[in-house]
């Protein structure tokens, strides 16, 4: 469980600092936009002079209307970027973690996994070849309390990090970016509430 509050933790530090810096840079563009609303409002004013006051009272209402709605956008996009570079630091920490904590993320991952039957797993030749030694002994173990064995059948080159079980013809596929992609909803809830309550 401390990998994961470590991996939370990075990802935070990460996203704090990315976030202040793409806020910052949001809350800028917003001022010049706005600034250059103003003289735009301005000039038009000076041109307009011979025309009512309500007509420039309502252009420049519309004009700062558009200017905060366009800094609206530009912070929502900025929070979008940071969630969405948080999520990819998270998959690149998980994927750059500990031998011994990644692959005891592996065999959890394995016991929602294992079956019965006789499974074929699948790694990254990468995997495979950081694999502790009583991985596949551990990997067994979890086959053998679900009724079934398991063995590690080699690497597949579209597999970066994770695992496909395969039980005959039916395919599982555990790989990290394949769990990212099916949870990104939650995922990116979950790191909004940590970034912004």
């Amino acid at each position: 469980m401390a990998g994961i509050e470590k991996i939370i933790s990075s990802i935070k530090e990460a996203a704090d600092a990315e976030a202040a810096q793409i806020i910052s840079d949001a809350e800028a563009k917003a001022e010049e936009l706005l600034e250059k609303t103003k003289k735009e409002c301005l000039v038009y004013s000076v041109e307009e002079n011979a025309k009512s006051d309500k007509k420039i009272e309502l252009a420049e209402k519309r004009f700062n209307a558009q200017s905060e709605q366009a800094a609206k956008l530009i912070l929502l996009n900025a929070r979008q970027n940071i969630i969405e570079t948080a999520l990819e630091n998270a998959l690149s920490s998980i994927e750059k973690s500990e031998p011994k904590e990644y692959f005891d993320m592996l065999i959890k991952l394995l016991e929602r996994a294992a079956g019965k039957g006789e499974g074929e797993l699948y790694l990254s030749k990468e995997d495979i070849d950081r694999m502790p030694s009583d991985f596949e002994a551990a990997a067994s173990g979890v086959a053998a309390s679900k009724g079934g064995t398991i063995k590690i059948a080699g690497s597949l080159p579209d597999i970066k990090s994770g695992f496909i079980l395969k039980y005959g013809q039916i395919e599982e596929n555990y790989t990290m970016k394949a769990l990212f992609e099916e949870n990104h909803d939650r995922l990116q809830d979950i790191v909004n509430s940590i970034l912004w309550s």
